[in-house]
């Protein structure tokens, strides 16, 4: 769960430019005031969110969620494991309609971070069949991206140690060597 919600949080890392860290530089240099999206944005960013499936690798939140709680309200009372799995669940699905506010938040990233015309192009993009298999695939190419930079990062680590040993087992032969081939010091009688 929690690898997904960070492959999403890349994936929107991946989208969304620096523009993000310049509107909070505006927004703090106005006296805190905070852009508010156009209705238009709004709308544009939802249907954005929607053409390219991004919000649906969220759609895991929920189910997590009871999980986690039902496995803490277990181990605090074990004995009571059936009742706990019921009540958890009845709750969560009461929890279901609250998934517009994720959508709702998830489009005001969006929307504050693009313009209408941006908006409008990501849109028109992902209602192409290019930008239609991109919505479909973005999760499991940055898995794979994920896992491919992890692997990399794993052998990059492995060939520094292994250079790094290198260089200092030859630093350290060369001292010795540098020890063995001076003159012994003679101790000077007084």
């Amino acid at each position: 769960m929690y690898r997904l919600i960070a492959l999403c949080l890349l994936a929107l890392a991946a989208i969304v430019p620096a523009q993000y860290a310049a509107a909070q530089d505006n927004s703090t240099q106005n006296a805190g005031a905070i852009d508010e999206p156009s209705p238009e944005q709004m709308k544009l960013a939802r249907q954005v969110l929607a053409a390219s499936s991004l919000s649906r690798s969220f759609d895991q939140i929920l189910p997590s969620v009871a999980d986690q709680a039902k496995s803490t309200l277990i181990r605090s009372n074990p004995q009571a494991q059936l009742g706990i799995i019921e009540i958890v669940d009845k709750v969560a699905l009461q929890m279901v309609d609250r998934r517009p506010e994720l959508e709702n938040r998830l489009a005001r990233v969006w929307a504050v971070n693009f313009s209408t015309e941006e908006l409008q192009a990501y849109l028109d993009f992902f209602q192409t069949d290019a930008g239609k298999k991109l919505g479909a695939n973005l999760v499991s190419l940055l898995n794979a991206q994920l896992n491919v930079s992890q692997a990399w990062a794993q052998e990059l680590s492995s060939d520094i140690l292994q250079r790094a040993t290198e260089e200092l087992q030859k630093i350290t032969a060369s001292e010795a060597q540098s020890l063995q081939a001076a003159p012994p010091e003679t101790p000077q009688k007084q």
